[in-house]
């Protein structure tokens, strides 16, 4: 993508060079899926992991599991959006 189409979507994430808040020396690799690198993700992504994280740390029954169960969902039809978008402009 060009900077042009960076810049419209209004975050550096998927940017050579950069990680969703400015430039690095972080190489970006093509190969590996951007939903699974947290340096790529938005925060609305980064919340939702850490949602997963405090119900994990109740250590409750099972009936917990379907909390993050449906929590990971939710991170994935956000990732799924954001790659919409990504995919959009190039």
């Amino acid at each position: 993508m060009t900077d042009e189409e960076y810049d419209l979507i209004g975050n550096d994430f998927g940017r050579p060079g950069y990680t969703n808040y400015g430039k690095n020396n972080i190489p970006v690799t093509d190969n590996i899926p951007r939903r699974i690198r947290l340096d790529l993700s938005l925060p609305a992504e980064l919340a939702i992991r850490n949602a997963v994280d405090e119900v994990e740390k109740l250590r409750a029954p099972v009936r917990l599991t379907e909390a993050v169960v449906l929590l990971d969902k939710a991170r994935n039809l956000v990732a799924d959006y954001i790659d919409e978008q990504l995919a959009k402009t190039k």
